[in-house]
């Protein structure tokens, strides 16, 4: 009964600490106006060659684009230092089911690095990923600078280039915010109907 007693006095001296729905409407209501102009300064440039897909699971980002009949998917992961994208780079030709060219690399702000290049003659990769649908792998780091320099080319052409990694990430970071922001809107709004 004593620790009833006490919890009690402990409650009642945090609710003054609460704010009231009067409170929190204002706040919410500055953020909204906030994100928005935020928004607006991350429009995705009219330039930018890659269009945003739905998240994949897994991946931060999936960036597609049909280029010269093929298609482009780029499947990005940021980094832990949050500097760099990841990229796993599928090229096919547009529309067909067959095999196609996989590109891991690292892009930062500076630089493009290859890792590997596989051939991929799965029919489809999320039904088969395992290592045996892997025909062929080269690591790149084996070859000269004129073949290396030779795919970067490769990729760029194709819209994977080092400088749109700092527009990514500003873009993923806001994202992640506005989600956050969506589900705290709901929440208040839930509260708002209950009173």
């Amino acid at each position: 009964m004593a620790f009833t007693a006490i919890l009690r006095r402990s409650v009642s001296s945090l609710v003054p600490l609460i704010p009231t729905l009067d409170e929190l409407i204002p706040q919410i209501n500055d953020l909204e106006i906030k994100f928005a102009v935020h928004d607006s300064v991350l429009e995705i440039p009219s330039d930018f060659p890659l269009k945003f897909e739905a998240f994949p699971e897994d991946y931060d980002m999936l960036l597609t684009r049909e280029y010269n009949g093929e298609l482009v998917e780029a499947f990005g992961c940021i980094s832990n230092d949050t500097k760099s994208v990841d990229f796993d780079v599928n090229i096919s030709k547009y529309g067909g089911r067959g095999p196609f060219l996989k590109i891991s690399c690292d892009v930062t702000s500076d630089e493009i690095k290859i890792y590997s290049m596989d051939i991929i003659a799965s029919e489809n990769l999320k039904d088969s990923p395992q290592l045996e649908y892997y025909r062929y792998k080269i690591q790149l780091e084996r070859y000269d600078e004129n073949l290396k320099k030779a795919f970067l080319t490769y990729l760029e052409v194709r819209g994977i280039k080092a400088g749109m990694v700092e527009f990514l990430l500003r873009h993923r970071m806001n994202k992640k915010n506005r989600e956050k922001f969506m589900e705290l809107k709901k929440i208040v709004n839930f509260i708002e109907h209950l009173s």
